[in-house]
Order: structure tokens, then C-alpha cells, then sequence
């Protein structure tokens, strides 16, 4: 545009005219989107190559399936969740409190969650139910959350 405003005859006179009669004399809005999507493609063409390189780079990746269940058996501390959830039902005092007392800053392994469910006053069946879970079984509501995606 700045050519046509200062230039105008280093562009020939028909071009100058089919230019002006093809943008209806908005010869600098056509010059400034053409300026625009070109810079558009440039952004996606950059997006595109970044994604590749990121499905590449994911590609390579494994997973370290017994580090997995290895560090998965050591979390006994999942299952405060499904526990918690059980005394809230039955109506005992201070479930939170309860598990965080338990929990809070130390480790906890299979024989110290057990012991604290044994201890519960809730009906044997739900006791059973909660000392058949370990953490590699336990999914909570995951199943019903994948199901809303």
C-alpha cells in the first residue's frame, strides 16, 4: 500500500487500476490480510512440525511396567479413599480426621490399613470388601469418569 501511495508509477497504470477496481479502493486492507494469513501459516506450519516432534518423541517412550506395579504396591495409602467413603456411609465419627491420623507423613503398608479396618463398626461384608482391595485393583469412580469424557 505504501508503494501505491508513494510509487504509484513504479506500478504500471493497469495494474494500479485493476488493483483499485478489484479491493473497491481498499488497497490496504487486501495488502494487510494477505500480510496476515500469510503469517497465519507460518504459526500453523510451526505447530504442525512441534507436534510431530512430539508424537516422535512420545513414540519412543516405554513404560516400566514392574517399577510401575512395584511402586504401586507400596501405596497403600490409595485405599484411604474407599475407606473414608464406607465410614462417611455407615455414619462414623470423623472419617477424615480418623484416616489422617493414620496416614499423615508416615507410610502405611497392607497390615496397618487392615488393622484399622478390622477395627471399624461396619458390617463384616464391607469389611471383607475393603480388605480384598489393593491399591492395583482399587479404580474409585475412574471407570464412571472415563465413561463422561
Amino acid at each position: 500500500a505504501a508503494l501505491l501511495d508513494t510509487e504509484p508509477n513504479r506500478l504500471g497504470k493497469t495494474f494500479r487500476e485493476a488493483f483499485y477496481r478489484h479491493t473497491q479502493g481498499h488497497a490496504l486492507f487486501a495488502l494487510t490480510d494477505s500480510t496476515v494469513l500469510r503469517n497465519l501459516g507460518v504459526g500453523f506450519a510451526h505447530s504442525l512440525i512441534a507436534y510431530r516432534a512430539c508424537l516422535r518423541g512420545l513414540s519412543r517412550v516405554d513404560v516400566d511396567e514392574n517399577a510401575l506395579s512395584a511402586e504401586l504396591d507400596g501405596a497403600w495409602a490409595i485405599l484411604a479413599e474407599p475407606i473414608q467413603t464406607v465410614m462417611r456411609r455407615y455414619g462414623l465419627d470423623n472419617p477424615y480426621e480418623q484416616l489422617k491420623a493414620l496416614t499423615r507423613g508416615q507410610d502405611i503398608d497392607k497390615e496397618a490399613l487392615h488393622g484399622f479396618v478390622r477395627k471399624l463398626d461396619i458390617p463384616e461384608g464391607e469389611k471383607k470388601r475393603l480388605l480384598a482391595m489393593t491399591p492395583a485393583s482399587y479404580i474409585g469412580a475412574a471407570a464412571n469418569l472415563g465413561e463422561d469424557i
